[in-house]
């Protein structure tokens, strides 16, 4: 778990490439999520 965390507080200070990709792929998702509640909602309508 130690190692875990030192990876993760090594990737946020000094991997920027790495973060972007995970904002990418987060904000992806949440894209994803609004399409599919949205089709959802077209359908129960």
């Amino acid at each position: 778990m130690a190692m875990l965390s030192s990876e993760l507080v090594g990737g946020l200070a000094g991997d920027n490439t790495a973060s972007a990709v995970y904002a990418a792929q987060a904000g992806r998702m949440v894209k994803l999520k609004k399409f599919f509640l949205r089709k959802k909602l077209g359908e129960s309508t």
